[in-house]
């Protein structure tokens, strides 16, 4: 009796045992999955080496607020062209994003003969209700910029932040990528000025 309940112990410990190595070696398998996955988003492009590329062939599908006032648009990027396009990449959490939105807006207006600004709100399941939420903020701050609800021209650009803006210049090149902060009006222009004296060297 005393031996049938050892052995049924050492069965036990042994199963677990298995049990615990089987757990461990599908850890591993994990965290090795986990760092090629990690060493594949090393090998991305940096924002030095997106510069200079030509803007890549793309289309939003869920444009509002550019030729038509309220309603949703396609927009080719390949149609921007002969103009400045500004991209501007945003989340409904990032603050300093939100307070950019005048400025951009001035800058539409001064620049409309030249530029586009297109604010692109990043749509991810952490994002879902944007849309409204963009509308309560245009309201509020009397703003008129076109916006696209977009994700894959982030990923396509390999853009991981908020408040990225890509210049891309009338030629579809793209000229500069930077993050936002508060100069950035005068980045913005200053990248628009430095090309034009460059044309005119």
């Amino acid at each position: 009796m005393v031996t049938t309940k050892i052995k049924k112990a050492c069965n036990e410990s042994i199963g677990y045992q298995i049990f615990i190595l089987l757990l461990l070696l599908l850890l591993n398998s994990q965290e090795e999955v986990l760092a090629q996955s990690n060493a594949k988003l090393e090998t991305k492009l940096t924002e030095d080496e997106i510069e200079g590329s030509e803007m890549l062939q793309y289309t939003f599908t869920r444009v509002k607020n550019y030729k038509k006032q309220g309603e949703i648009e396609k927009v080719l990027t390949k149609e921007l062209r002969g103009k400045w396009t500004i991209l501007y990449f945003w989340t409904k959490n990032c603050t300093p994003c939100i307070r950019s939105f005048p400025k951009l807006d001035k800058i539409q207006k001064r620049y409309s003969s030249n530029a586009q600004v297109f604010l692109v709100g990043i749509k991810d399941m952490w994002n879902k209700n944007i849309e409204p939420y963009y509308d309560g903020v245009r309201n509020a701050q009397g703003i008129n910029l076109p916006i696209a609800y977009d994700t894959g021209l982030l990923s396509k650009l390999t853009i991981i932040y908020a408040s990225t803006v890509v210049m891309v210049n009338p030629e579809g090149t793209i000229e500069k990528v930077f993050l936002s902060d508060d100069l950035l009006s005068r980045k913005i222009k200053a990248i628009m000025r430095k090309r034009k004296m460059k044309k005119g060297a």
